[in-house]
């Protein structure tokens, strides 16, 4: 029985075949690259031979901090090193190669749940964008800088929408100034809808993040990484701030909080 889900774990599989073992010179020194390449990296034992980016002291900054040899003056002079045999062009499609977004998708293909019908990711999490200080002035946030890695997880497992709807709106007090809450439906041909319903501003220490697809036969549940990441931490500082008891409304007392919702039961005494 155990077998049926070989073909599931080996698409979801990380492991690096030793031909793909090569060296890696990466395009860009932003946040991105700090935090999760160039560790990956790492931990996977790849050499990075250089680091290339238009701020010139952000990229020997990053190296000196992980190790990286070199950096390179110019797109063109990383081209030229013989010794790099992959370039890492560091975009947003990253979600897609997930271990929980690649087994949805290979469960998917192999009809497990029937014809999938609709898909969701919801994320309510607390984001500290002053991570990447230049987003917290940015007019234009969630959708170009978050939710992008969702919608193309979408797509790698449902296609190509002919629709896409969204609205995006801010939290009052947030430090970003862009939008940090955004709803994003996605309609595909026939009946088959997808939703991305985001949220950076929680400020209840309950983050969560999942997804969801819907078939005719069944259904598939799961946690990006991402969302794993988010649970295990407190909140970033800033919503922390925004909600520590000093700042908090009042709770009414227990008792009246009872009193108020036995009031609106059928029947009761006004």
């Amino acid at each position: 029985m155990i077998d049926v889900f070989a073909p599931i774990a080996a698409a979801a599989d990380l492991t690096i075949p030793p031909a793909h073992r090569l060296p890696v010179a990466v395009v860009g020194a932003g946040a991105i690259v700090d935090v999760a390449h160039l560790p990956a990296y790492r931990q996977a034992g790849l050499e990075v031979t250089g680091l290339f980016d238009l701020d010139a002291g952000r990229a020997a900054e990053v190296a000196a901090r992980h190790g990286v040899p070199r950096t390179y003056a110019s797109l063109e002079e990383l081209l030229a090193d013989e010794r790099a045999a992959v370039v890492d062009i560091v975009v947003n499609q990253q979600l897609r190669f997930d271990e929980g977004i690649a087994a949805t998708r290979a469960m998917v293909r192999a009809g497990w749940i029937g014809e999938p019908t609709a898909m969701t990711f919801t994320v309510n999490i607390c984001t500290d964008w002053s991570a990447w200080d230049w987003l917290v002035a940015t007019d234009r946030l969630e959708i170009v800088y978050h939710s992008i890695h969702h919608l193309d997880a979408i797509r790698s497992i449902l296609g190509d929408p002919e629709v896409v709807l969204c609205t995006g709106s801010r939290t009052p007090g947030q430090a970003a100034k862009g939008e940090t809450r955004t709803i994003s439906t996605l309609v595909f041909p026939g009946d088959v809808r997808a939703l991305v319903h985001a949220t950076h501003e929680n400020r209840t220490g309950d983050p969560e993040a999942s997804f969801r697809v819907d078939g005719t036969e069944g259904a598939i549940k799961g946690r990006p990484s991402t969302g794993r990441a988010r649970r295990a931490g407190a909140a970033c500082r800033d919503c922390r701030r925004r909600t520590s008891p000093a700042r908090r409304p009042p709770r009414p007392p227990r008792a009246a909080t009872l009193s108020a919702g036995e009031s609106r039961r059928p029947g009761s005494a006004a």
